[in-house]
């Protein structure tokens, strides 16, 4: 079986940023290297919950990233979501809890995602509240989704790294 992952709307953002930081470009760059090298090996899935976020960022290209999300499955969000999100953020799971952010993982829970691909490190993929998550789908009796950002797939090989 072909594993899913979740496109959070961070991946999305940063594929094709216009951000000039040396954070936005390393985080560009590992986001394209990730979708040339690792689409095709998983099933690609994302949500509305995404395409609202990115309608309301004022500062976000929409270039070529809707096509990016025409490749994909959209999840549909039943209302078990939105039950599930509300007892992440009554738990304190989230580092920085926010509906969209507890949305975003109960929506993966709920349908059986297997991993979450998110930049949002410090709000999704933070350590110390993963196992809170752990403990509240088991609860549940929801699977916990891994919660990885593009660079856990980069074997870490730079041709530019002085040797």
């Amino acid at each position: 079986m072909v594993p899913r992952v979740y496109l959070e709307t961070s991946i999305i953002t940063f594929f094709d940023t216009p951000r000039s930081c040396p954070e936005s470009v390393a985080r560009r760059n590992w986001t394209q290297q990730w979708w040339s090298q690792y689409d095709r090996r998983f099933e690609l899935v994302s949500s509305a919950l995404v395409i609202e976020e990115l309608q309301r960022l004022s500062d976000w290209r929409h270039g070529d990233t809707w096509e990016l999300l025409r490749q994909v499955e959209l999840l549909p969000v039943a209302p078990e979501v939105a039950d599930v999100a509300r007892v992440y953020l009554s738990r304190k799971a989230l580092a920085e809890p926010t509906t969209a952010d507890a949305m975003h993982l109960a929506l993966a829970a709920v349908h059986g995602i297997d991993i979450v691909l998110t930049w949002a490190c410090r709000r999704l993929a933070h350590p110390l509240y993963l196992n809170q998550l752990r403990v509240i789908n088991y609860e549940l009796g929801l699977s916990t989704p891994v919660v990885l950002t593009p660079l856990s797939f980069i074997d870490g090989d730079c041709a530019d790294d002085g040797r």
